[in-house]
């Protein structure tokens, strides 16, 4: 279905945030429904969906804000559903010349934080 997405010419609008349902459900659900949530790399890698021009990140889900979708695709619960900072920039960050965030990353810690 991805394939056929991107030969249609769609453009794939996502929630990063919600790739923690991957653990909020994973007593309900079996590893390759819970796997199959934001399949982020396979939509980049296989499908050929490129990051800010037809897979775009966004969110209407609680909490609103960068750093938690950042936090689920550079630390998420399953491999497919990781990306890269700077597909993660392209994709979230439409129009990087208007503003500017401050984040933590620790890899150790598996956390982003804002900087205050």
């Amino acid at each position: 279905m991805a394939k056929r997405a991107k030969d249609l010419g769609l453009v794939l609008s996502m929630q990063p945030n919600f790739t923690s349902d991957s653990v909020c459900y994973s007593d309900r659900l079996d590893s390759g429904y819970l796997n199959a949530n934001n399949p982020f790399r396979m939509l980049i890698d296989e499908a050929g969906f490129v990051p800010g021009a037809d897979l775009i990140f966004g969110s209407d889900g609680m909490p609103h804000g960068i750093e938690y979708a950042l936090q689920q695709v550079l630390f998420p619960p399953y491999p497919s559903q990781s990306v890269t900072l700077d597909e993660f920039m392209a994709a979230y960050c439409l129009d990087a010349d208007t503003g500017q965030v401050e984040l933590e990353i620790d890899h150790d810690t598996r956390s982003v934080n804002m900087i205050k």
